[in-house]
């Protein structure tokens, strides 16, 4: 499949038969192209699990590909269906324009997201609108779908702000917290700037803390995780040279 999405069938077609015409076929071929969506998402995956960027950034911009991709597709789909009508005049696209196909086609996909973007965000200015059953039909799922997409939308960005707020007030309330018992103490105002440094150096990296992390962890899981970081140097240490294996195994499974 992989192969087959990046296949230039017009190319192959045309240097074996000749033919410059341009076939529908090729156009519904075009469509295996979708199939490398699965790769993008898979790297948005990697990009959100790997702690070199930002979880934040890269999820904003991979809700960001996810509503242009949406929009670009159905766009499309609104002007196959247009131009693809027996009459040109009742379509949402030449009742507003009339002959749409004799301007240019930039116009024509501004037009389409133009419509899709006001649908999607139930705007719905009422300029274009679905004129015959076909375009009804397709827009009334398109709506149904709309609700998903919103949902979805809505639910992630509202996470992100959720958390980035959560630990904006978290770092507030133990900032708060420092400044209270560095009045209390009469510290040094150095000693004052490196702990409040401390605490903003912690909630912007907001690193992982093997200790307190590790703790929540099953006791076996902690077991497992002492073996492969401790067993193999603690084996060759002089010192547990004729210790039996039994107890290597219980300090190495003590040691998290």
């Amino acid at each position: 499949m992989d192969v087959a999405s990046t296949l230039p069938f017009q190319l192959i077609h045309r240097v074996f038969t000749g033919s410059t015409n341009r076939s529908a076929v090729f156009g519904f071929l075009n469509l295996l192209r979708f199939w490398r969506l699965r790769r993008v998402s898979k790297f948005f995956s990697r990009m959100e699990k790997d702690t070199r960027f930002s979880y934040c950034r890269t999820r904003v911009i991979k809700l960001f590909c996810v509503t242009l991709c949406i929009v670009h597709t159905v766009g499309c789909l609104h002007y196959w269906m247009a131009s693809h009508y027996h009459d040109k005049h009742k379509t949402w696209l030449g009742a507003q324009i009339g002959n749409f196909q004799d301007i240019n086609i930039w116009k024509r996909y501004t037009y389409s997201l133009y419509w899709t973007v006001t649908t999607l965000t139930t705007v719905g200015y009422g300029d274009l609108h679905a004129v015959n059953n076909t375009e009804k039909i397709a827009t009334i799922f398109f709506m149904f779908f709309n609700i998903s997409l919103t949902a979805y939308l809505i639910g992630n960005m509202t996470n992100l702000i959720v958390q980035k707020n959560t630990r904006a007030l978290a770092m507030i309330d133990e900032e708060h917290h420092i400044l209270r018992f560095a009045a209390t103490n009469r510290l040094p105002e150095t000693l004052l700037e490196q702990m409040v440094a401390h605490v903003h150096h912690k909630y912007e990296t907001m690193k992982w803390q093997q200790g307190e992390e590790l703790q929540n962890l099953p006791k076996a899981l902690r077991s497992s995780i002492g073996q492969h970081l401790f067993r193999k140097t603690l084996e060759k240490a002089y010192f547990f040279k004729e210790v039996s294996d039994s107890l290597v195994l219980q300090l190495v499974s003590t040691s998290i």
